[in-house]
Protein backbone atom coordinates (compact mmCIF):
# COMPACT_ATOMS: atom_id res chain seq x y z
CA UNK A 1 0.00 0.00 0.00
CA UNK A 2 1.17 3.47 -0.71
CA UNK A 3 0.33 6.21 1.12
CA UNK A 4 0.58 9.76 -0.99
CA UNK A 5 0.34 12.82 1.10
CA UNK A 6 -0.67 15.69 -1.22
CA UNK A 7 -2.53 19.39 -1.04
CA UNK A 8 -5.99 19.26 -1.12
CA UNK A 9 -8.74 19.82 -4.16
CA UNK A 10 -9.77 22.43 -5.83
CA UNK A 11 -11.82 23.45 -8.75
CA UNK A 12 -13.02 19.88 -9.25
CA UNK A 13 -9.58 18.52 -9.53
CA UNK A 14 -7.58 15.97 -7.21
CA UNK A 15 -5.47 18.00 -5.81
CA UNK A 16 -4.72 21.77 -6.35
CA UNK A 17 -1.41 20.76 -7.52
CA UNK A 18 -0.66 19.51 -10.81
CA UNK A 19 2.21 17.11 -9.41
CA UNK A 20 0.48 15.58 -6.84
CA UNK A 21 -2.17 14.77 -9.56
CA UNK A 22 0.55 13.50 -11.83
CA UNK A 23 1.44 10.89 -9.19
CA UNK A 24 -2.13 10.07 -8.20
CA UNK A 25 -2.91 9.44 -11.51
CA UNK A 26 0.13 7.29 -12.36
CA UNK A 27 -0.95 5.33 -9.22
CA UNK A 28 -4.36 4.92 -10.50
CA UNK A 29 -3.44 4.20 -14.16
CA UNK A 30 -0.72 1.62 -12.78
CA UNK A 31 -3.37 -0.23 -10.74
CA UNK A 32 -1.35 0.62 -7.45
CA UNK A 33 -3.44 0.45 -3.82
CA UNK A 34 -3.05 3.24 -2.43
CA UNK A 35 -4.63 6.12 0.26
CA UNK A 36 -4.82 9.72 -0.17
CA UNK A 37 -4.08 11.97 2.84
CA UNK A 38 -3.70 15.91 3.46
CA UNK A 39 0.06 16.53 3.61
CA UNK A 40 2.26 18.91 5.43
CA UNK A 41 5.19 20.34 3.85
CA UNK A 42 7.19 20.66 7.12
CA UNK A 43 7.42 17.29 7.41
CA UNK A 44 8.81 17.05 3.74
CA UNK A 45 12.04 16.58 3.38
CA UNK A 46 12.06 18.95 0.71
CA UNK A 47 9.45 21.28 2.12
CA UNK A 48 7.51 20.71 -0.86
CA UNK A 49 4.44 18.29 -1.93
CA UNK A 50 3.62 15.50 -2.95
CA UNK A 51 5.21 12.87 -0.64
CA UNK A 52 4.34 9.21 -1.05
CA UNK A 53 4.97 6.69 1.79
CA UNK A 54 6.72 3.66 -0.51
CA UNK A 55 7.35 0.37 1.11
CA UNK A 56 8.01 1.96 4.43
CA UNK A 57 10.11 4.90 3.12
CA UNK A 58 8.86 8.65 3.16
CA UNK A 59 9.64 9.73 -0.88
CA UNK A 60 9.52 13.20 -1.50
CA UNK A 61 9.27 14.56 -5.40
CA UNK A 62 6.69 13.26 -7.95
CA UNK A 63 9.35 11.82 -10.40
CA UNK A 64 11.45 10.41 -7.26
CA UNK A 65 7.83 8.49 -6.25
CA UNK A 66 7.14 7.14 -9.12
CA UNK A 67 10.22 5.56 -10.05
CA UNK A 68 10.25 4.59 -6.32
CA UNK A 69 7.00 2.47 -7.24
CA UNK A 70 8.61 1.27 -9.99
CA UNK A 71 11.34 0.20 -8.29
CA UNK A 72 9.83 -1.20 -4.89
CA UNK A 73 6.23 -2.73 -6.37
CA UNK A 74 7.80 -4.20 -9.63
CA UNK A 75 5.18 -1.96 -11.60
CA UNK A 76 6.61 -0.56 -14.86
CA UNK A 77 4.21 0.65 -17.71
CA UNK A 78 7.14 2.00 -19.54
CA UNK A 79 7.67 -2.07 -19.70
CA UNK A 80 6.99 -2.07 -23.80
CA UNK A 81 8.43 1.14 -24.41
CA UNK A 82 11.05 0.98 -27.56
CA UNK A 83 14.02 3.34 -27.07
CA UNK A 84 12.43 6.36 -29.33
CA UNK A 85 9.19 6.07 -27.38
CA UNK A 86 10.92 6.34 -24.19
CA UNK A 87 12.72 9.51 -25.80
CA UNK A 88 9.48 11.14 -26.48
CA UNK A 89 8.12 10.45 -23.29
CA UNK A 90 10.29 12.36 -21.50
CA UNK A 91 10.62 15.41 -23.89
CA UNK A 92 6.53 15.43 -23.52
CA UNK A 93 6.45 15.32 -19.73
CA UNK A 94 9.31 17.70 -19.63
CA UNK A 95 7.81 19.95 -21.39
CA UNK A 96 4.90 19.70 -19.05
CA UNK A 97 6.90 20.08 -16.27
CA UNK A 98 9.34 22.69 -16.87
CA UNK A 99 7.75 25.18 -18.61
CA UNK A 100 3.95 24.71 -19.02
CA UNK A 101 3.71 24.18 -15.57
CA UNK A 102 4.92 28.29 -15.06
CA UNK A 103 2.36 29.39 -17.56
CA UNK A 104 -0.61 27.17 -15.22
CA UNK A 105 1.11 28.97 -12.49
CA UNK A 106 1.23 32.61 -13.92
CA UNK A 107 -2.56 31.85 -15.07
CA UNK A 108 -3.51 31.28 -11.58
CA UNK A 109 -1.38 34.04 -9.29
CA UNK A 110 -0.49 36.54 -11.63
CA UNK A 111 -3.22 37.07 -14.33
CA UNK A 112 -5.81 38.97 -12.40
CA UNK A 113 -8.74 37.05 -14.18
CA UNK A 114 -7.24 33.83 -12.41
CA UNK A 115 -6.30 35.45 -8.93
CA UNK A 116 -9.27 35.82 -8.56
CA UNK A 117 -10.29 32.32 -8.68
CA UNK A 118 -6.91 31.76 -6.25
CA UNK A 119 -7.14 33.77 -3.51
CA UNK A 120 -10.10 31.94 -2.38
CA UNK A 121 -8.41 28.59 -2.99
CA UNK A 122 -5.71 29.90 -0.94
CA UNK A 123 -7.88 31.28 2.00
CA UNK A 124 -9.38 27.91 2.47
CA UNK A 125 -6.02 26.23 2.71
CA UNK A 126 -4.50 28.75 5.25
CA UNK A 127 -5.00 29.09 8.88
CA UNK A 128 -8.37 31.28 9.88
CA UNK A 129 -7.79 34.75 10.72
CA UNK A 130 -4.34 35.58 8.99
CA UNK A 131 -5.46 33.01 5.66
CA UNK A 132 -6.81 36.24 4.17
CA UNK A 133 -4.13 38.45 5.37
CA UNK A 134 -1.44 36.12 3.47
CA UNK A 135 -2.50 35.72 0.14
CA UNK A 136 -0.57 38.47 -0.75
CA UNK A 137 2.07 37.62 0.89
CA UNK A 138 2.31 34.20 -0.69
CA UNK A 139 1.52 35.82 -4.37
CA UNK A 140 4.60 38.28 -4.24
CA UNK A 141 6.18 35.00 -3.71
CA UNK A 142 5.07 33.81 -6.49
CA UNK A 143 6.06 36.82 -8.37
CA UNK A 144 9.16 36.59 -7.64
CA UNK A 145 9.71 33.11 -8.17
CA UNK A 146 7.97 33.56 -11.75
CA UNK A 147 10.50 36.96 -12.47
CA UNK A 148 13.31 34.44 -11.36
CA UNK A 149 12.56 32.13 -13.48
CA UNK A 150 11.99 34.54 -16.62
CA UNK A 151 8.51 34.13 -17.50
CA UNK A 152 7.19 36.80 -15.58
CA UNK A 153 9.10 39.40 -17.23
CA UNK A 154 7.38 39.22 -20.11
CA UNK A 155 4.22 40.79 -21.24
CA UNK A 156 0.87 38.51 -20.47
CA UNK A 157 0.31 38.30 -23.84
CA UNK A 158 3.94 36.74 -24.35
CA UNK A 159 3.28 34.75 -21.26
CA UNK A 160 0.43 32.85 -23.07
CA UNK A 161 2.19 32.80 -26.23
CA UNK A 162 4.64 30.44 -24.83
CA UNK A 163 2.21 28.28 -23.43
CA UNK A 164 0.38 27.78 -26.51
CA UNK A 165 3.32 26.69 -28.25
CA UNK A 166 3.61 23.55 -25.82
CA UNK A 167 -0.12 23.14 -25.66
CA UNK A 168 -0.02 23.05 -29.43
CA UNK A 169 2.99 20.67 -29.57
CA UNK A 170 1.77 18.52 -27.24
CA UNK A 171 -2.09 18.13 -29.18
CA UNK A 172 0.11 17.16 -32.17
CA UNK A 173 1.24 13.93 -30.64
CA UNK A 174 -1.97 13.19 -29.05
CA UNK A 175 -3.83 9.91 -30.24
CA UNK A 176 -7.00 9.83 -31.74
CA UNK A 177 -7.91 6.32 -29.80
CA UNK A 178 -6.09 5.39 -26.76
CA UNK A 179 -3.56 6.45 -25.08
CA UNK A 180 -0.19 8.14 -26.50
CA UNK A 181 1.77 5.01 -27.06
CA UNK A 182 -0.93 2.79 -27.40
CA UNK A 183 -3.91 0.92 -26.02
CA UNK A 184 -2.45 0.83 -22.34
CA UNK A 185 -1.29 4.21 -20.76
CA UNK A 186 2.42 4.69 -19.68
CA UNK A 187 3.72 7.39 -17.07
CA UNK A 188 3.54 10.10 -19.81
CA UNK A 189 -0.28 9.56 -19.66
CA UNK A 190 -0.20 10.15 -16.34
CA UNK A 191 1.90 13.58 -16.63
CA UNK A 192 0.39 14.86 -19.39
CA UNK A 193 -2.82 13.93 -18.19
CA UNK A 194 -2.34 15.68 -15.01
CA UNK A 195 -1.22 19.48 -16.73
CA UNK A 196 -3.99 18.98 -19.58
CA UNK A 197 -6.50 18.39 -16.53
CA UNK A 198 -5.44 21.47 -15.02
CA UNK A 199 -5.60 23.62 -17.49
CA UNK A 200 -8.98 22.77 -18.77
CA UNK A 201 -10.34 22.76 -15.31
CA UNK A 202 -9.34 25.59 -13.59
CA UNK A 203 -11.97 28.16 -14.08
CA UNK A 204 -9.91 30.70 -15.97
CA UNK A 205 -10.49 32.74 -19.21
CA UNK A 206 -7.34 33.27 -20.76
CA UNK A 207 -5.96 32.51 -24.31
CA UNK A 208 -4.17 28.83 -22.90
CA UNK A 209 -7.75 27.34 -21.48
CA UNK A 210 -9.63 28.84 -24.22
CA UNK A 211 -7.18 26.85 -26.45
CA UNK A 212 -7.46 23.63 -24.48
CA UNK A 213 -11.03 23.62 -24.15
CA UNK A 214 -11.56 24.31 -27.31
CA UNK A 215 -9.59 21.29 -28.99
CA UNK A 216 -11.61 18.30 -29.51
CA UNK A 217 -8.75 16.20 -29.33
CA UNK A 218 -7.10 17.24 -26.08
CA UNK A 219 -10.36 16.68 -24.22
CA UNK A 220 -11.03 13.69 -25.53
CA UNK A 221 -7.93 12.47 -24.52
CA UNK A 222 -8.52 13.81 -21.57
CA UNK A 223 -11.51 12.18 -20.66
CA UNK A 224 -9.95 8.33 -21.61
CA UNK A 225 -7.42 9.16 -19.22
CA UNK A 226 -9.70 10.25 -17.18
CA UNK A 227 -12.11 7.32 -17.02
CA UNK A 228 -9.50 4.71 -17.18
CA UNK A 229 -8.49 6.16 -13.69
CA UNK A 230 -11.69 5.51 -12.60
CA UNK A 231 -12.29 9.08 -12.37
CA UNK A 232 -15.56 8.77 -14.29
CA UNK A 233 -17.29 11.89 -13.14
CA UNK A 234 -14.76 14.25 -13.69
CA UNK A 235 -14.36 12.87 -17.21
CA UNK A 236 -17.75 13.85 -17.72
CA UNK A 237 -17.50 17.26 -15.97
CA UNK A 238 -14.34 18.76 -18.32
CA UNK A 239 -15.42 21.82 -19.70
CA UNK A 240 -16.05 22.73 -23.78
CA UNK A 241 -15.90 25.74 -25.56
Amino acid sequence: MVTLYQFPPAYGLSSVSPFCTKVELFLRLAGIPHEVKSGDVRQSPTGKLPTARVGGELVADSGMIIEACKARLDVDMDGGLDPKQRALGHLMRRTCEENLYWVLVYSRWLDEEGWKHQRPVLVGMLPPVIGPLLTGYLRSGARKSMHGHGLARHKQETVYQIGLADLESLVVLLPDEGFVFGAEPSTTDAVVGAFLWHILATPTDNALSRAARASGPAVAYMRRVLERAGWTEQAAALPLD
